[in-house]
């Protein structure tokens, strides 16, 4: 679950150029302007990221109202600003008028308040997909009279009943961490190899053969082992959504089948329909991002994935340039180089970059073009 909100400390405080009543200070490598006075540095704050949305509850966000209570990028005399930085001091508010969740806080630094305090994020997709979820799956009438006997109850929850949570267990979700909330990578991985590729503005799908062994034969009555997904659900049926039209467009299933291993793929939809068709498309394309072989939890280098796509006819998502992280790059390193335009339609405002390692996929951030941000009032 991303960290909406968390307490974090205030550093690098700094006068807006532009404005008496206003600073600019660092929380982990987000820079965020607030008023002059509120903070001094060393401060612990309340930080709220970008796409939280804070409780319309409490009297201490009443000034959200106008912005529906989400938290956007964006810029005040001409300087980018990105998060929500509040006292601690609002705790005590809260707390006065009754208007804390359960739990205990103990004011460290990096503690997560997001459920505490009650904060959702902004995630408009998920919101339209639950609709879809397995909240009623259909009945087998063979499994449904099998269940009177209590050791086909436990037979049936060993072979599915991990497989029935909202995400498939065996392959993690498609989201990248901000580069802003990983400031100590460069340190960390000074001197690694990566590449970058356009990070584009659709709406997230996984596609997966799985088959664990030995249930091939129950399969067919307990579910199935080819799975389509969200960013967040299974969906379990054929329905009249972009996941399954691009499955049936590009004969994703058969194309996995023909692996002859469980796999796993994940990609982008962009087009039609979906955030506004930015890019001008006409129809829907999928653009993969990951390759897994979930039995040996490996994740393709790009290589692999080029090989794999050329072999199996998908498509990559854009591929930009290479890079060696060093430990004398800053954040704003990253955020200057996810700015340009995109590869799919170079008329448009690409929205950020995905860095990985040419070594290890599994070393991989994100840094999102804050033009685009404000443009599209993100």
């Amino acid at each position: 679950m991303r960290h909406l909100a968390t307490i974090q400390k205030i550093t690098n405080i700094r006068k807006h150029p532009n404005a008496d009543t206003l600073d600019i200070c660092n929380v982990k490598g987000w820079e965020v302007i607030t008023k002059t006075g509120d903070f001094k540095e060393g401060d612990l704050c309340i930080f709220f990221e970008i796409d939280a949305i804070v409780p319309e509850y409490s009297p201490v966000f009443s000034f959200m109202e106008k912005r529906k209570f989400r938290v956007k990028t964006q810029k005040l005399r001409g300087i980018v600003s990105q998060g929500l930085a509040m006292p601690i001091s609002i705790l005590d508010i809260m707390r006065a008028d009754n208007h804390l969740n359960k739990g205990k806080i103990k004011l460290t630094e990096g503690e997560d308040l997001t459920e505490i305090l009650g904060v959702k994020k902004h995630d408009p997709e998920a919101e339209k997909m639950r609709s879809y979820s397995r909240k009623n799956p259909k009945k087998n009438i063979f499994v449904q009279y099998m269940k009177q006997y209590a050791w086909f109850r436990k037979l049936h929850f060993k072979i599915v009943g991990k497989h029935t949570k909202n995400f498939p267990w065996f392959i993690k979700k498609t989201d990248e961490e901000r580069i802003q909330n990983m400031p100590f990578v460069f340190q960390q991985f000074d001197g690694e190899e990566c590449y970058y590729t356009e990070k584009l503005d659709g709406t997230s799908f996984t596609g997966a053969i799985f088959l664990e062994k030995g249930f091939g034969f129950f399969r067919k009555f307990f579910g199935t082992d080819f799975y389509v997904c969200s960013r967040n659900l299974t969906l379990y049926s054929k329905n009249d959504t972009v996941y399954w039209k691009i499955v049936e467009q590009e004969n994703i299933e058969k194309k996995l089948r023909s692996v002859g291993k469980n796999i796993a793929i994940q990609g982008e939809i962009i087009g039609e329909t979906i955030q506004k068709n930015k890019y001008k498309l006409k129809g829907i394309a999928l653009k993969l991002f990951n390759v897994i072989d979930i039995d040996k939890n490996y994740y393709y280098n790009m290589k692999e994935k080029i090989e794999f796509c050329d072999t199996f006819g998908f498509s990559l998502v854009p591929h930009i340039d290479t890079l060696v992280l060093k430990n004398t790059m800053k954040v704003s390193d990253m955020i200057e180089l996810s700015k340009g335009y995109s590869e799919v339609n170079p008329k448009i405002l690409r929205e950020g970059i995905v860095i990985r390692s040419l070594n290890n996929e599994r070393v991989s951030f994100k840094a999102i073009n804050p033009d685009f941000l404000i443009k599209y009032d993100e």
